[in-house]
């Protein structure tokens, strides 16, 4: 009698958090224009979206989730004065209820290098239903509002290049330390990240280009599990080294897809470019050129 009475109290405590702190919204099919490239890349899924009221005109927030092969993973994106990001996230079962819930934060300003913002919010759902409760923060708190906060970028062009440690898909483990004399060309992307897909057949070229130069790595790195990733890449052909990120690799790269980095042979970041831009191919392979005239 006491273990139900414990539990109801809690399960009233927590409704009521629920209702009194969290915004509620609809998964629905309709797609938003802002996504249109999104759900056309993942023509043969079943795609749900709603958008997240953030209090802030500029900024515009969405969340969903996408099924294929009776596999349901979920996505976030965002639209800050028509720059669009969006990647995949990973909702974790709660303790109670058969909620799954996850703490997310999203850069909104990846391409100012000096001056980046993110934005953090908490979401929750129930997959049996179509509703999405969330919840914005500030440095873990709750806040009214979507709210911009700046960004300490552990990738930063000219310094050192963070240490980190990957997986590739066929079980090696890839190091820091076997970047050594090498230029890295890094790729961080994700199967839901439409820029991230659009970009693959030009990022290919350049490994074409370069693939007979035994002093060049061509590394791509997801925050996606193996069992996504590897269907995906029998449909599409990624020629870089494929890896397998961990929360730690997160904390590197911060989330926002895609980034295309590339690393002289001291360890030193020699190009940054964080988001999807049409002059990217061109930048990594003149970039590249250059390292090569060093000696």
């Amino acid at each position: 009698m006491k273990k139900a009475l414990l539990f109801l109290i809690i399960l009233s405590t927590y409704s009521c958090n629920k209702s009194n702190d969290y915004f509620s919204s609809e998964l629905i099919s309709e797609c938003p224009e802002q996504l249109e490239d999104f759900k056309t890349q993942n023509i043969d899924a079943e795609l749900k979206f709603t958008e997240l009221e953030t209090g802030l005109d500029s900024l515009k927030f969405f969340f969903g989730s996408i099924t294929k092969n009776n596999k349901t993973d979920y996505w976030i994106a965002s639209n800050f004065k028509g720059n669009n990001g969006l990647r995949g996230v990973s909702l974790k079962p709660t303790d109670s209820l058969n909620f799954l819930s996850e703490d997310i934060t999203l850069e909104i300003n990846p391409f100012d290098p000096i001056s980046p913002y993110s934005v953090s919010l908490r979401i929750l759902h129930e997959p049996s239903t179509n509703t999405v409760q969330y919840l914005w923060l500030k440095n873990g708190l709750p806040t009214k509002t979507a709210t911009f906060v700046k960004v300490e970028k552990p990738i930063l062009q000219g310094k050192e290049f963070p240490e980190i440690s990957i997986k590739a898909l066929n079980g090696e483990t890839i190091s820091s330390k076997d970047f050594k004399n090498k230029i890295i060309v890094i790729n961080w992307w994700s199967t839901s990240c439409s820029p991230c897909v659009k970009e693959i057949p030009e990022l290919n070229g350049i490994f074409e280009k370069y693939k007979s130069y035994e002093n060049i790595l061509f590394l791509a790195i997801t925050n996606d599990t193996k069992d996504r990733v590897l269907p995906f890449l029998e449909k599409h052909n990624f020629k870089y080294t494929q890896g397998l990120g961990r929360d730690e690799i997160n904390e590197v790269f911060k989330g926002f897809q895609p980034q295309n980095i590339i690393i002289n042979k001291h360890g030193v970041t020699e190009l940054f470019l964080a988001g999807y831009i049409e002059q990217t191919p061109s930048i990594i392979d003149k970039t590249i050129e250059q390292l090569l005239e060093k000696k």
